[in-house]
């Protein structure tokens, strides 16, 4: 697949370089395309962060849903998490 907009080759929080999935989304089995003529991109990293090309903003966000394993703060929270299974 070619990313036009996302150029990143490596996960911006560990470095991982596994790419898993990379998707332009679609509608009505047409590429998705806003009034400015650029389009959604995605890429998601064996880590699990994804980044998405969003051209209302006309940048890369890092998702908040599907975040990087290796970040810290992803570890405190699942640590978190299991404590409060665990009560």
């Amino acid at each position: 697949m070619h990313l036009i907009h996302i150029k990143d080759k490596s996960c911006p929080i560990c470095g991982c370089s596994t790419i898993i999935k990379e998707l332009i989304e679609t509608c009505n089995d047409k590429i998705r395309t806003h009034c400015n003529g650029e389009r959604w991109e995605h890429r998601t990293f064996l880590c699990g962060q994804e980044i998405t090309y969003i051209p209302n903003f006309g940048r890369i966000e890092l998702s908040t849903y599907n975040v990087c394993t290796n970040n810290e703060e992803f570890k405190k929270a699942m640590i978190k998490r299991d404590v409060a299974k665990r009560n």
